[in-house]
């Protein structure tokens, strides 16, 4: 698994993963993850676009974030998931589409976002 992290124009913090997202990798995510919510980044887009596997370490990992970012009580999304292929499915099936937004894209993340008032 490769994590990178970006900031944008619109003041969107990006976490971005290539490859799978499980019990053996999510420490490495979640130091990113969590260290970037905690150093106060809002709101946070995680591009899992390119993530091929996430099992439900992966997704505990997500549900904690949205639920830390929740805390704050912000207008508007403070987490942005983008998805695609079979882990958006196992999104769909685990029912996180509902408690998390998600986009397909990060132009649809954009428009999601955009009642943040982030631009990604």
């Amino acid at each position: 698994m490769r994590v990178l992290e970006t900031s944008t124009a619109g003041g969107a913090h990006v976490v971005e993963v290539t490859g799978e997202i499980d019990i053996a990798t999510v420490e490495a995510l979640e130091e990113r993850l969590l260290g970037a919510i905690e150093a106060g980044h809002r709101p946070v887009l995680l591009d899992l676009g390119h993530c091929t596997f996430i099992d439900s370490t992966g997704i505990h990992l997500l549900l904690r974030a949205h639920a830390r970012l929740s805390e704050a009580g912000e207008a508007g999304p403070s987490l942005v998931l983008v998805a695609r292929g079979r882990v958006l499915n196992l999104f769909r099936v685990t029912a996180l589409d509902r408690t998390v937004p998600i986009a397909a894209t990060r132009e649809e993340a954009e428009l999601l976002l955009g009642s943040a008032g982030a631009k990604v």
